[in-house]
C-alpha cells in the first residue's frame, strides 16, 4: 500500500511540475511581443508555483507523504485563489480549478481529506467575493486580437490537468489489478496452507504403512500433478516405497541411480542425481529442500510411461526431520511452466511435514515393538512386577504378580499388603522385604521411580516366591541351633576335665603342654558354638535383649576388666577417655558389653607389642558415640568393606586370625536391635577405629563419679577393674 501511494505522489509531483511549467512558458510567449507591466505579478506567481515543486520533490524523496499531501493541496487552493485574483474580471474561468486539489486529495489521501479541502476552497472563494465588492480589479490582459489571455491560459492548464488525472487513474487501475492478483495469490496460498494443516494432521495420525500412499494423494491434490514417487532412506541409499503413475527407481549415496524396468516394459527411466548434500547433511533446514531438473526431449521420451504425455521436468522435494533426511518426494510435471515461489514454499512445507510424519511413524513403530517386547518379557517372567502410583493404584502388574499377590492392574494396592509394609515387614539377607501370603512367603524388592518428563512418580515392586528359601533357612537355623546346643554340653564337660587334669600336671611336662593345647582348642570351639547360637537367635529374632536403663561407664569398666589381662599379656596399653558425667541410656547392658568386648578383643589381637588401644566417648544431642581405636596393623579398603560379612575373617601375614568371622556380624546385629550401628575406619599399617552409635533415649542422669572411682574428663589412663 505504501509503495502504491509513493508512485501516485511521484506522478502528481511531476505532473504538477509540467502544468506549472507550461503555464509559465505560455505566459511568457503571449507577452513577449508587446511587454507590458501588467503581467509581472503573474510572472512572479508562476515562478513561485513552479519552484514549490522542488520542495515537493524533496518531501517525496524523504517519503514524507503525509506532509507532502497536506502542504501541496492546501497551497494549490491558495495559489488558485491568487491566480483568480490577479486575473481580475477574467479569472472566473479558473473557478473550476478548485475541484483539482479536492479530487486529488480524495484519491491520494483519502475521503478524510475531501471535507477540509472543500472548506478551504469555500473560504478562498469567499475572500474573492469580498475583494470583488471593493471594486478593485486589475487591468485586463488581452491578446492583440482582443481575446483575454485567461481564456488561452486555462486551455493548457486544463489539458495538462486532464492528462495528469488520466495518468493517476491509470496508475490506480494498475495498482488495483496488481492488488487483485496479489489477492488471488494470497487466496491460493491460504488454500494451500489450510490444506497443508489438514494434510499434516492426517499424516501424523496415519499408520506407518499408509503414510507414503496418503502423501502421494495429497501431493496430487495440492499441485495438480498425479505422477510421482516417494523414496525412503535406508542403509544402502534411497529405496522406492510408493509410486503413482511413475516407474520405481532408487538413488545410491554416490549419486547414481538404479531402476526396476519390470514396471516399465523393460526400459529404465532417466532419474537425475539429487544434490549430494541431501544424503550427507544432517537435519539442517538451511540447505535447499527443493530441486527441479528440466528434461530434454530424449530424456522425457525415455521417462514417459505408456499412454501418458512425457514429463517436461522432475522436481525433487527433500523430506527432512530433526534426524536428517528421511526420504525424497519426486514429482513429474508435464507443464512447461515451473513451480512459482509460492508453490515451492508450499512443497517445502509439505516435505517438512511429511518428513516429521515419517519420523513419528518410525518412532511409533519402534515404540510399539519395544512395548510388545517388554510386555512379552513381563508376561514370561517368573517374578512378579507391579508399579504403584503415588495415589496407591496399581499402574502395571504382570501375571506372576497377580498369582503371587493377587493384585490387578487398575485396582488399588491390597490393604493387607499396605499394612504389612507399613508395619515394617522383615527383611532377608539381601535387603528384600518378606511378607506372608496365605501359606507362601514372598520376597519384595522395592524401588522408587522418580517423576520425570512424562513419567509419574511411582513405586516399583518385584515379588519372588521365597517359600522354599525361607523353609531351607529355617531348617538351617534350627539345625545350627540344635547342633550348637548339643555340642555345648560335651565341650563344657571336656573343658572341666582338662582343667582338672591341668591342676595335677607337673610344670614343664609334656602332659601339661598337651593339656594346654587341648584347653585352648576347646575354648576356641566353645566360642565358635556360642557365636553360632547367638547368630542363629539374632537371625530368628529370638535373642533376648530387654531394654533397660544402662550406665555406659559401668559397661565400659566391666568390658575393660575382662580384656585387660589379655592386653597386659600382649604388652599393650589399654586406655579410656570418657567424661565423668554420662547420661543413663535405654539399651541392654549385656548386649553392649558383648559388643564392646568383641571390639576390644579384635583390637588387642591385631595390635603389636607396645601398641595402644583407646576407648573414647562422645555424647551428642541425638546419640552417644563410643569408639575403640588401636595402633595395630590396620586393614586395606577391600578388607574394610567386607569385615561385616558372615564368616569373613581378615587374613594378614603378620597376624593369623583365629576368629569365626561372626563376631563383628553379631555385634552389628545387636546394635541394629538396639537402634544403633557400627562403623569402621581403617588404614593399613596405622590402625583401625570402630565407632558404635547409641541413640540417645536418655533415662535419668547417672551419679557423678569421683576421681578415685573413674577417670577425669579428657584423661587417658587405665580404668580400674
Amino acid at each position: 500500500m505504501l509503495h502504491s501511494q509513493v508512485t501516485l505522489w511521484h506522478i502528481f509531483v511531476w505532473g504538477r511540475s509540467a502544468v506549472t511549467g507550461a503555464f509559465l512558458l505560455l505566459l511568457v510567449l503571449m507577452n513577449a511581443a508587446a511587454p507590458t507591466p501588467a503581467p509581472r505579478p503573474l510572472y512572479v506567481f508562476a515562478l513561485v508555483q513552479f519552484s514549490t515543486n522542488i520542495f515537493y520533490l524533496y518531501l517525496w524523496r524523504r517519503r514524507a507523504i503525509r506532509a507532502l499531501g497536506i502542504l501541496s493541496l492546501n497551497l494549490d487552493i491558495v495559489f488558485i485563489s491568487l491566480l483568480i485574483l490577479m486575473l481580475g474580471a477574467d479569472g472566473y474561468v479558473f473557478l473550476l480549478a478548485y475541484l483539482w486539489p479536492i479530487i486529488m486529495g480524495g484519491w491520494l489521501i483519502g475521503r478524510r481529506a475531501i471535507l477540509p479541502l472543500t472548506f478551504l476552497g469555500i473560504a478562498g472563494y469567499g475572500v474573492l467575493v469580498s475583494v470583488a465588492r471593493q471594486d478593485w480589479a486589475p487591468r485586463r490582459l488581452l491578446l492583440p486580437t482582443g481575446i483575454p489571455q485567461s481564456l488561452v491560459l486555462c486551455l493548457p492548464y486544463l489539458a495538462f490537468i486532464s492528462l495528469l488525472v488520466w495518468l493517476l487513474t491509470r496508475e490506480m487501475e494498475r495498482g488495483e489489478r496488481h492488488l487483485q492478483a496479489r489477492n488471488r495469490d494470497l487466496h491460493r496460498v491460504n488454500f494451500g496452507l489450510r490444506y497443508l494443516v489438514a494434510a499434516g494432521e492426517e499424516l501424523l495420525g496415519c499408520p506407518a504403512a499408509d503414510v507414503v500412499a496418503l502423501a502421494l494423494r495429497k501431493v496430487a491434490k495440492l499441485t495438480g500433478h498425479s505422477r510421482g514417487a516417494i523414496y525412503l532412506r535406508d542403509d544402502e541409499g534411497l529405496v522406492l516405497r510408493a509410486a503413482s503413475g511413475w516407474p520405481p527407481c532408487s538413488v545410491s549415496p554416490s549419486g547414481g541411480s538404479t531402476c526396476d524396468g519390470s514396471a516399465h516394459d523393460g526400459t529404465s527411466p532417466y532419474v537425475p542425481a539429487i544434490p549430494a548434500d541431501w544424503l550427507t547433511a544432517g537435519g539442517e533446514q538451511r540447505l535447499g529442500a527443493i530441486h527441479t531438473v528440466p528434461l530434454s526431449p530424449d530424456e522425457a521420451a525415455h521417462s514417459a510411461a505408456p499412454d501418458q504425455p512425457p514429463p517436461s521436468s522432475l522436481t525433487y522435494v527433500a523430506l527432512r526431520s530433526t534426524e536428517g533426511l528421511e526420504g525424497v518426494l519426486e514429482i513429474a510435471s508435464t507443464q512447461p511452466r515451473p513451480f512459482d515461489a509460492g508453490e515451492e514454499q508450499l512443497l517445502q512445507l509439505f516435505g517438512h511435514q511429511l518428513g516429521v510424519a515419517l519420523e513419528n511413524a518410525r518412532l511409533l513403530a519402534n515404540l510399539h515393538r519395544e512395548r510388545n517386547l517388554l510386555g512379552s518379557i513381563l508376561a514370561q517372567m517368573a517374578d512378579g512386577v507391579l508399579v504403584v502410583g503415588a495415589e496407591g493404584r496399581v499402574l502395571l502388574a504382570n501375571a506372576a504378580a497377580h498369582a503371587l499377590l493377587g493384585v490387578q492392574q487398575g485396582e488399588p494396592l491390597p490393604s493387607w499388603l499396605e499394612r504389612q509394609m507399613a508395619d515394617g515387614a522383615s527383611e532377608d539377607g539381601i535387603g528384600r522385604h518378606v511378607v506372608e501370603v496365605d501359606d507362601r512367603v514372598v520376597g519384595l524388592s522395592v524401588a522408587e521411580l522418580a517423576a520425570g518428563a512424562g513419567v509419574p512418580r511411582a513405586t516399583i515392586y518385584v515379588a519372588r516366591d521365597v517359600t522354599q528359601e525361607a523353609q531351607l533357612e529355617r531348617a538351617k537355623s534350627d539345625f545350627v541351633a540344635y547342633v550348637s546346643h548339643e555340642l555345648r554340653t560335651p565341650l563344657t564337660t571336656i573343658k572341666m576335665l582338662v582343667r582338672l587334669l591341668l591342676m595335677d600336671a607337673p610344670e614343664g611336662s609334656k602332659q601339661r603342654e598337651y593339656l594346654s593345647i587341648i584347653d585352648s582348642q576347646v575354648t576356641r570351639q566353645t566360642r565358635l558354638v556360642n557365636n553360632l547360637l547367638d547368630f542363629t537367635r539374632l537371625e530368628a529374632g529370638k535373642y533376648d535383649l530387654p531394654i533397660e536403663e544402662v550406665d555406659l561407664r559401668a559397661v565400659i569398666r566391666s568390658s575393660v576388666s575382662v580384656c585387660r589381662p589379655l592386653a597386659e599379656e600382649r604388652g599393650l596399653h589399654l586406655q579410656v577417655a570418657c567424661p565423668t558425667q554420662m547420661p543413663l541410656l535405654l539399651a541392654n547392658a549385656g548386649g553392649l558389653e558383648q559388643v564392646l568386648v568383641n571390639l576390644l578383643s579384635n583390637a588387642i589381637k591385631f595390635t603389636d607389642e607396645g601398641g595402644r588401644v583407646t576407648v573414647t566417648c562422645h555424647p551428642q544431642p541425638d546419640a552417644v558415640y563410643l569408639s575403640v581405636e588401636d595402633t595395630g596393623i590396620g586393614m586395606s579398603p577391600e578388607q574394610t568393606e567386607r569385615i561385616f560379612e558372615k564368616f569373613y575373617s581378615v587374613r594378614h601375614s603378620r597376624k593369623r586370625g583365629e576368629g569365626t568371622g561372626l563376631g563383628l556380624v553379631i555385634s552389628r546385629m545387636i546394635m541394629h536391635e538396639l537402634g544403633g550401628d557400627i562403623e569402621a575406619v581403617s588404614h593399613e599399617g596405622t590402625g583401625s577405629r570402630f565407632t558404635v552409635r547409641l541413640p540417645r533415649k536418655q533415662a535419668a542422669p547417672a551419679p557423678r563419679e569421683s576421681a578415685a572411682e573413674g577417670v577425669r574428663v579428657g584423661a587417658a589412663q587405665p580404668l580400674g577393674g
